[in-house]
């Protein structure tokens, strides 16, 4: 005769297999067919894309900002002007002259005589 366990473990077989089955199938479900996680899968994809091309853009412009800054230390003269042009700066032994912009005569202080 045999032990009760080796015949509920005969007995329980087909329902272990049906059961593994069934987890695998909806595990395939769960991470293929359903439509959500189509739709994430979309909107991460989207979202790789505009990080790519952001990516991209800040590259080329550390690649411009590298660029200016070995222009800057290689040439004095390139930052002199540039300290000119864009921030006004001026050299100890230089006078600045403001000229007026519009061509319309200065005012007068009274009437003339």
């Amino acid at each position: 005769m045999l032990p009760v366990w080796r015949t509920v473990a005969n007995t329980m077989k087909p329902f272990v297999v049906l059961m593994v089955l069934a987890l695998v199938v909806l595990v395939a479900y769960v991470s293929t067919l359903n439509p959500e996680v189509d739709e994430r899968n979309a909107r991460l994809t989207q979202e790789q894309e505009r990080l790519g091309a952001s990516n991209r853009r800040l590259a080329a412009e550390n690649e411009d900002l590298r660029a200016e800054i070995k222009r800057l230390r290689n040439g004095d003269a390139e930052s002199v002007e540039r300290a000119r042009t864009l921030l006004g700066l001026v050299g100890p032994d230089e006078l600045v002259y403001q000229l007026p912009t519009s061509a319309s005569p200065p005012p007068t202080s009274g009437p003339n005589p």
